[in-house]
């Protein structure tokens, strides 16, 4: 989304948060929010720092992307007159509720709590964007003035399509945010069955891995294991780095677990190797069995149950063609860019957009 309001010379961006290496560019300010204090502390003086950055750049639209902020912001639009629009990432009420980061008899209120929120919210903000499908339905309160802007692949400069090696080592990789709601377990699990028929192979997991239970146990599991090469850090790593991973390796696993915070949902690491020509192995759910097969991009199976046929599966591992001739344009940004650009015009107005436009005395 930034790339592309940059491309378009029409406006100064500013990017407020915590980051690993953001964006640097003419039109572009990085407000970089320093983590000092306990994550129970941090979120509570969040919306404190966040509403003196607005007073400060006084923006004629802001673009939330979670619902911490959503108070605040709403606040600065009432008193100031900002547009806004939520940048809806997640469903934070399943997540909350379904998920295993929160004390189990405080899910239910929490998961209400934030429900409230944003539904209290709807009725002030101009716009929200939907990254997923499955949204319209489990968030009816935003459908009349929502679009769905999936969270398709943008390109990255020296990134390209993955590159077929041959004899090179076949290496499988777990990447993004390691959880284990998102099954880094049952991968590590499946990968160590896998070796009986694949001896040579190798596992990676990098990426940002939040819960500090799950961050010791993957450290104590794999501290004996040469074969598994563990990069797991606190915070988010750049995307970069994560891509790079990604094209460099045979397979990405994606050993999802059937949770109701993530059913019916389309994770971007999909979409990114779709677009890259990187197999993947992922589980079997929908909607991803239809996608992966009609792209032929890799294998969709059960990793909760010991009975899958790994002999037959690791022949195809080692003999399969993939994306044969597919045409993956359909897993870019590009393609949602243009209904992108209209909703911020719509929202702005033209005549914010000439005043952008106009050079600066």
């Amino acid at each position: 989304m930034a790339c592309s309001l940059l491309a378009t010379h029409q406006c100064k961006l500013h990017l407020v948060g915590i980051f690993g290496q953001p964006m640097t560019g003419q039109d572009i300010n990085i407000h970089r929010v320093e983590r000092k204090f306990s994550t129970g502390l941090f979120r509570l003086i969040l919306p404190v720092i966040y509403y003196r950055t607005y007073i400060k750049v006084k923006p004629d639209i802001i673009i939330v992307n979670t619902h911490e902020l959503l108070i605040v912001t709403l606040l600065y639009k009432i008193l100031f007159g900002s547009r806004m629009i939520y940048d809806v990432q997640e469903n934070y009420f399943r997540n909350i509720r379904f998920q295993n980061n929160h004390f189990i008899l405080l899910k239910p209120f929490l998961a209400g709590y934030v429900r409230l929120i944003e539904y209290f919210a709807s009725f002030f903000f101009d716009h929200a964007l939907l990254a997923e499908q499955i949204y319209l339905k489990q968030l009816p309160f935003l459908k009349k003035k929502s679009l769905v802007i999936e969270n398709k692949y943008a390109p990255l400069e020296g990134i390209g399509l993955r590159a077929v090696k041959e004899n090179k080592k076949t290496t499988f990789l777990i990447y993004g945010t390691i959880a284990k709601e998102y099954g880094v377990f049952e991968g590590i699990h499946f990968f160590s069955h896998l070796k009986t028929f694949m001896p040579d192979i190798h596992l990676k997991i990098i990426g940002h891995c939040p819960n500090n239970e799950t961050f010791k146990a993957l450290q104590q599991y794999v501290v004996t294991r040469e074969d598994i090469d563990l990069k797991i850090e606190k915070n988010p790593l750049s995307h970069n780095t994560l891509m790079r991973e990604m094209i460099q390796s045979s397979f990405v696993l994606m050993p999802y677990q059937d949770n109701p915070s993530i059913r019916g949902k389309i994770p971007t690491k999909l979409y990114e190797c779709l677009a890259l020509h990187v197999p993947v192995v992922m589980s079997r759910l929908d909607p991803w069995t239809d996608l992966i097969r009609g792209k032929k991009a890799g294998y969709c199976i059960d990793f909760n149950k010991n009975n899958e046929d790994l002999s037959h599966l690791a022949s195809q591992l080692k003999t399969a063609s993939f994306y044969d001739k597919t045409n993956n344009t359909d897993m870019f940004w590009s393609s949602d860019e243009k209904r992108f650009l209209t909703l911020i015009e719509k929202v702005l107005g033209n005549a914010l957009l000439a005043e952008h436009s106009k050079p600066n005395p």
